[in-house]
């Protein structure tokens, strides 16, 4: 080969078209082939760019084959990335898939994609690719090649109108024989970690923890601070980081002990936790400025509390220095805490993938969580049979985890849960329940039993006391009432009518009471708040008597 060009030698001739590896001299036309097929518009820039293709074809690490006519046009292309997690994962991933429309029905894609996949199973033990939703192709083709749907990345491509992937993996045997059965999980992964590990032909042995414990967080956030690693702190955040090898809980491709260099080689950061000049942990993650996209990639922590405010406060100076519009974290999938704790923030599991990491002579399930801060609009999906089930299931995920953070904006502005942690009101969230009340609905009357807490989403309630008039308070948006209901149930004190349609959220005695056993912190700042809200309203009504 001269050292000139990687690869020269054919693979497969048929039809007078040629699968083989790229060329040096290939460059221009792949860009072509993109142009033709794409037109101008295609949102992945880098494929018409001739620099970044030949970096591609040069780099040891990517086998990127083509379908070539005897004139030398290209017809389309395929390509595998070796090792694209930690090198010890053994992961490939299968794409660049690209077929020209003069030569769909001639099979191209298929034996494009079986030349990549060829190369990922004597390279790795795991492979997986990205199928797009608004035809169906990738998705016959990575079908046949056993390839199975454990997932979907919603809305994670902008292509002028944001774009759901489908993720699909294939096992090879040392994955199989390795994985590390009985992963311990949330109730909200639950359905679809039972579908991917079926599709997937193996055992659906996951374990539902029904109680998981979030972690917690340190008290005073001013007393703390968190910001971008120097070099000096490198060393610092390393000797917390032993734990993680044994008992890792946050997978990525990157690492503490790439070093600095590597690190912003590959535009990767590190936020570190301080309390005066002790370093108590730090969150590894990258940021993509086109897509809007942060990638949360490795985590360590000193202690629980320590790890839990990372968590929390990690993800709010994301949120409001780069206002993403997706985030993603791949934990493992026996860490019930990091999982519990990422959703009560807001996020939702979208990919289960089995046996994708390896630790330690081990492969562990990974769980890709996704907090998605834009509108859910999954829609217009083009889907084979076998892929709707997981696609069904993660689209329930997303739309049920974003109409939490919708109500968290409503209930961070309630004053019974003034002082409330971002993790805290994910708690407090979990157990409320939605109830609708028509114009002129009766919620309660003066004299029932006290059952519930209610809280204003929208419209407006009235609460009377029998023969008074007018009504002695108007509970609007984001008001309360029955909060007494919380701590004993005696009957009402007044009555409660909507003035229009309004939509309340419900907050039970029972739910409230698991409360104060599973988290007492902030049961502890829901009764202070209560005690001087009622407060508040009986000082309020005394001076409206006093002035009558």
């Amino acid at each position: 080969m001269g050292g000139k060009t990687p690869h020269m030698f054919a693979m497969e001739e048929k039809d007078d078209i040629t699968i083989r590896l790229v060329e040096e001299g290939d460059v221009e036309k792949i860009a072509t082939l993109y142009r033709e097929v794409y037109g101008d518009d295609y949102p992945f820039k880098e494929f018409y760019d001739t620099e970044w293709i030949k970096r591609g074809v040069f780099d040891g690490n990517i086998r990127w084959y083509v379908a070539a006519e005897e004139s030398g046009r290209l017809l389309g292309s395929a390509a595998v990335m070796i090792n694209v997690g930690d090198a010890d994962d053994l992961v490939s991933e299968i794409g660049r898939l690209v077929v020209h429309p003069d030569a769909r029905g001639k099979n191209l894609g298929s034996r494009l994609t079986s030349a990549a996949v060829d190369v990922a199973d004597q390279f790795g033990d795991f492979s997986f690719g990205e199928c797009r939703t608004v035809h169906v192709g990738s998705q016959v083709i990575l079908g046949r090649e056993g390839f199975h749907p454990v997932g979907i990345e919603p809305l994670a491509y902008d292509t002028g109108d944001f774009e759901t992937a489908i993720f699909v993996c294939r096992l090879g045997e040392n994955a199989r024989i390795l994985r590390k059965g009985r992963p311990v999980i949330i109730p909200q992964v639950y359905e679809l970690a039972s579908l991917a590990l079926a599709s997937c032909g193996l055992p659906v042995d996951a374990m539902v923890d029904s109680q998981p414990e979030p972690y917690p967080t340190l008290r005073d956030r001013q007393a703390y601070d968190l910001r971008e690693m120097s070099g000096r702190e490198l060393i610092r955040v390393l000797r917390l980081s032993r734990d993680r090898f044994l008992n890792p809980e946050v997978f990525g491709s990157f690492r503490l002990e790439h070093g600095i260099l590597k690190l912003k080689q590959h535009a990767a950061q590190y936020l570190v936790l301080h309390h005066g000049d002790v370093v108590l942990g730090g969150l590894g993650y990258t940021w993509d400025e086109v897509e809007r996209k942060a990638n949360i990639f490795e985590f360590v922590g000193c202690d629980d509390r320590s790890r839990g405010s990372l968590i929390e406060w990690g993800l709010a100076h994301l949120e409001e220095t780069f206002n993403p519009r997706y985030i993603s974290i791949d934990v493992n999938a026996h860490a019930t805490r990091i999982q519990q704790s990422l959703f009560l923030l807001g996020f939702a599991p979208v990919v289960y993938a089995p046996s994708m990491v390896y630790v330690m002579g081990e492969r562990f399930d990974v769980i890709r969580m996704v907090k998605l801060r834009m509108e859910p609009a999954l829609h217009n999906w083009k889907l084979i049979d076998d892929f709707k089930p997981v696609c069904e299931i993660g689209e329930r995920n997303v739309l049920d985890t974003t109409r939490g953070h919708l109500l968290d904006e409503t209930v961070r502005n309630v004053s019974i849960f003034e002082g409330l942690t971002d993790l805290q009101i994910g708690e407090v969230l979990k157990r409320l329940h939605e109830q609708t009340a028509k114009k002129d609905q009766v919620i309660f009357e003066q004299g029932s039993d006290g059952q519930a807490l209610y809280i204003v989403l929208s419209g407006s309630v009235e609460i009377r006391l029998d023969g008074v008039e007018p009504p002695v308070h108007i509970v609007k948006e984001g008001g309360s009432f029955g909060e007494l209901a919380l701590l004993q149930q005696l009957p009402r004190s007044a009555s409660a009518k909507a003035c229009e349609k309004s939509e309340l959220l419900v907050l039970h005695p029972d739910d409230f009471d698991h409360m104060i056993m599973c988290s007492p912190e902030s049961a502890a700042v829901i009764l202070k708040n209560i005690a001087v809200h009622v407060c508040t309203r009986l000082r309020d009504l005394s001076e409206d008597f006093a002035e009558g």
